[in-house]
């Protein structure tokens, strides 16, 4: 978490009025790290756009084996093989940095939605109970079962129950609801506990108290694509009745995003957004690891071209010997190396910023 550091100047005269009215020992500790946040130095609306930022590192970085195992990436013969994500031979070790960075992320989200729900900042409170649900979500897709019910505790429950991941997804749906509801019914002021939630939300806030109506806008039509996704994932699961999962979406009337949900906390050229920096280059200019390492998947580029998609030239970029994939999992041979195949297309990295 990032927080705002605060640096307090006191008047030598104020000082001068405290030694002759007494002060406490603690007044004058000079070991009290700011850097180092206890919880009740912890702001709801200082949490928010931190957490936020999380999530746009999270889903832009933490994915790439996934994105080999479902064909869109292979690993290039420039590279050796990484024999336990190759050979499916799943160790205890393998993947934790993606669920530990979204339980460390989901916790940053609690943080702000227990603290915002005692101030009465419903805004907050809202937008973290949604992004709580997208990051759950992505946990049970990739997972499976994981600890939700007695999921961040912290050290109250460290060995927390796993849930099963059709009730996880089915409280889920309920959870965007809440969120959007209260979200809804935020009041929106400069001096009250929403205060800069038009700042603080780095995802769809403008920057002006008086665009709120449209960024609430942007926040019901995230949690209604949210929800169509969770649906869409199960729509071979009967225990959720998507019907009547759709017509809660119709009924509460705002549609779908019809724009891209983007983290902007300023990234430009010298603090390039975390997937262009990972996959295509780094703020010092150079290319980096994961660039060379990821290359077209054979299976998905032909996938493309059998269908005529016209976006394989912006899903992929033609390598020395043109529009060519590596097949998944084959040895390091020059004839797949990164130079000569396709790699991550302009379409998914674009620019810097």
């Amino acid at each position: 978490m990032k927080l705002k550091q605060l640096v307090y100047s006191i008047p030598l005269a104020a000082i001068v009025i405290m030694a002759g009215t007494g002060c406490r020992k603690s007044q004058f500790n000079i070991n009290q790290n700011p850097n180092d946040p206890t919880d009740s130095t912890v702001a709801y609306d200082v949490v928010l756009p931190a957490a936020l930022e999380g999530s746009g590192q999270d889903i832009s970085t933490l994915l790439a084996p996934v994105q080999r195992w479902i064909g869109y990436w292979s690993r290039s013969g420039t590279f050796a093989p990484n024999v336990i994500e190759e050979t499916y031979q799943i160790t205890t070790g393998f993947g934790n940095v993606v669920w530990n960075n979204a339980y460390d992320n989901n916790y940053d989200y609690s943080v702000v939605q227990k603290k915002a729900n005692v101030a009465g900042a419903a805004f907050y409170e809202g937008i973290a109970r949604i992004m709580k649900a997208h990051n759950f979500q992505a946990l049970v897709d990739v997972y499976g079962n994981i600890p939700y019910t007695q999921a961040l505790k912290g050290s109250t429950n460290p060995t927390p129950a796993y849930d099963k991941g059709i009730d996880i997804y089915k409280d889920l749906l309920r959870e965007i609801d809440a969120g959007m509801a209260l979200i809804k019914n935020a009041v929106i002021e400069e001096d009250n506990p929403n205060k800069d939630i038009w700042s603080n939300d780095i995802l769809f806030g403008t920057g002006s108290i008086n665009d709120s109506a449209a960024q609430k806008l942007k926040w019901y039509q995230f949690g209604n694509t949210l929800k169509l996704r969770l649906l869409i994932h199960a729509y071979a699961v009967p225990a959720i009745n998507k019907a009547t999962e759709i017509a809660i979406i119709d009924a509460e009337g705002s549609g779908y995003l019809a724009s891209d949900a983007l983290v902007q906390p300023g990234y430009a050229a010298d603090k390039p957004m975390p997937f262009f920096a990972t996959y295509k280059t780094t703020a010092a200019g150079t290319v980096p690891a994961a660039s060379v390492l990821n290359a077209a998947n054979h299976w998905g580029i032909e996938y493309y071209k059998g269908d005529g998609d016209p976006r394989v030239p912006r899903f992929y970029e033609a390598g020395t010997d043109g529009m060519v994939g590596v097949p998944y999992g084959i040895p390091p041979v020059a004839q797949y190396a990164k130079a000569n195949v396709a790699g991550i297309g302009p379409g998914l990295y674009r620019t810097s910023n």
